[in-house]
């Protein structure tokens, strides 16, 4: 591709786009992977808090939980794994882990589960969210592919 000057010796290619539009253009796609990159790990944290949420909710149901304290405000979108049912989506999937005592449960089953205990999910991907979240809340893969399964709980 040839390469002139223009008026002021910027360098531009036979189109006519000089070198500082390209650069504008990289400038923009590294900004969009960045802001990628921090939607992702706001999502992350916002998963993380609804866990030690519902740990809390678990575990100490005396103790209230203070949302004005703990609880980040959600951005026009919201979050990737919030709920639209009765039940946060995390706690519908544990207990439906739970219930099935040990044993190995599909995902289509723990989205069947969680759907009666009234949770319901605005993801296009339900079944990855529910394999994302079990990961993340602890459980084992089951025997078979794209099963799931409460493990030991530690001492």
């Amino acid at each position: 591709m040839e390469r002139m000057q223009d008026l002021y010796g910027r360098t531009i290619n036979q189109r006519g786009w000089s070198m500082d539009a390209q650069m504008i253009r990289r400038g923009l796609e590294e900004t969009r992977e960045q802001l990628a990159r921090i939607e992702e790990e706001r999502e992350v944290l916002r998963s993380l808090e609804q866990g030690f949420e519902g740990w809390l909710r678990l575990h100490e149901p005396s103790v209230p939980m203070d949302k004005g304290a703990v609880s980040a405000t959600k951005p026009e979108g919201g979050a990737r794994f919030r709920t639209k049912g009765d039940i946060p989506y995390v706690d519908a999937i544990r207990q439906a882990l739970k219930e099935a005592d040990g044993e190995s449960m599909t995902l289509d089953a723990i989205a069947k589960r969680a759907h009666e205990l009234g949770a319901r999910s605005h993801s296009k991907d339900e079944l990855g969210v529910i394999d994302t979240l079990a990961k993340r809340m602890g459980a084992v893969r089951g025997d078979a592919p794209k099963t799931w399964r409460m493990g030991p709980t530690p001492s």
